[in-house]
């Protein structure tokens, strides 16, 4: 079983490490430190079993956007909205290793490709498909 270390992931303005900060009834829990906790990113990873042998690994991120807010002459910040991503991958118990790659592989393609330029103003702009 690996042992959590730090994930670097990457956004619009570079590398960020996110930091294992928790490891709680089988969710490992991440945070990438802001220096204000009310805005640390934050991604949690568990591994779990269905009572049916599936196999289930959850990827989940929660990413607020915080800003100063000033109330009577007091500044503070607050959370003005937050992205939240889940991810999750279903493998049946008799599934090999190479055909959970596969999976993974082409869910990550799905999102990153080049090839599917029509699915970036759907995933991070408003459009609709049709």
């Amino acid at each position: 079983m690996p042992q959590a270390t730090t994930l670097v992931l990457t956004d619009h303005t570079g590398n960020k490490n996110y930091d294992p900060i928790s490891i709680r009834d089988g969710v490992v829990e991440f945070s990438y430190g802001t220096g204000v906790p009310l805005a640390d990113k934050r991604v949690t990873i568990s591994v779990n079993r269905t009572p049916a042998g599936r196999r289930n690994v959850i990827l989940k991120g929660n990413f607020p956007i915080v800003q100063d807010r000033t109330v009577d002459g007091v500044t503070s910040p607050a959370i003005v909205r937050v992205a939240y991503a889940d991810i999750k991958f279903s493998f049946d118990a008799s599934s090999t290793e190479e055909e959970r790659g596969d999976a993974i592989n082409r869910m990550l393609s799905l999102i990153s490709s080049s090839a599917n330029d029509w699915l970036d103003p759907v995933m991070t702009g408003t459009a609709s498909i049709f």
